[in-house]
């Protein structure tokens, strides 16, 4: 009964305005038509076209302020659902880094030490951010952001590019949450009909292309 209470706000907003309307138009023809019946209806009249034009209008205008509520909810809801989500997909996400990685946890830990052994702490720092970037990549697949041909494209781009100074890294991990976020939001759109199949998909390559 109450679930999806966001969407039925808003469907209740969408049938308060179409009665408003309706009964607005009806009563304005009758209000006109028993006027010109009349001798001395032109009051009749007059009050029969003002209903015709101001009731629409302000029904609906007055819907815009129940439609938003239920809008914000289901927004809220959404952005519920989708941290709810990334939570429990926590120890999964882990579970397939150990798999690309062929390794545990802690054989990574060991193989970033044993790495980078003889390197500056700028180079370790930088694996270690190059780690953070796979995480997130991980983590798109698993949320379903990206296909599958995508992420193994962008986890080679990953494993194979140069070490880049440790602030462009750092710079580059805070932008992996950013586009994380971004693409989740992209992905509730999409899903609710805010934009067309052509758009989503533009979008969202350009925000994995930015990882």
């Amino acid at each position: 009964m109450f679930n999806n209470i966001g969407g039925k706000i808003k469907a209740l907003a969408e049938v308060e305005c179409g009665l408003g309307i309706s009964i607005s138009v009806i009563g304005g023809i009758i209000l006109i038509g028993r006027g010109m019946e009349s001798n001395s209806g032109e009051i009749l009249v007059i009050i029969g076209v003002a209903t015709l034009i101001l009731g629409p209008l302000s029904s609906w205008l007055g819907s815009f302020v129940l439609y938003g509520f239920g809008e914000l909810i289901e927004t809220n809801a959404e952005i519920a659902r989708n941290s709810i989500k990334g939570t429990t997909s926590d120890s999964l996400t882990s579970r397939m880094v150990n798999d690309e990685k062929g390794a545990t946890s802690d054989s990574l830990t060991s193989r970033i030490v044993n790495d980078e052994k003889g390197a500056t702490s700028d180079s370790l720092t930088s694996r270690m951010v190059n780690d953070e970037k796979m995480k997130s990549l991980i983590g798109w697949r698993v949320n379903k952001l990206i296909s599958k041909e995508e992420f193994e494209i962008k986890k080679q781009a990953l494993l194979s590019g140069k070490i880049e100074s440790t602030h462009l890294q750092e710079q580059k991990m805070i932008v992996g949450d950013f586009l994380t976020s971004q693409l989740l939001y992209l992905k509730n759109d999409f899903d609710n009909g805010r934009i067309t199949q052509q758009e989503y998909d533009y979008q969202r390559k350009s925000l994995i292309d930015e990882l």
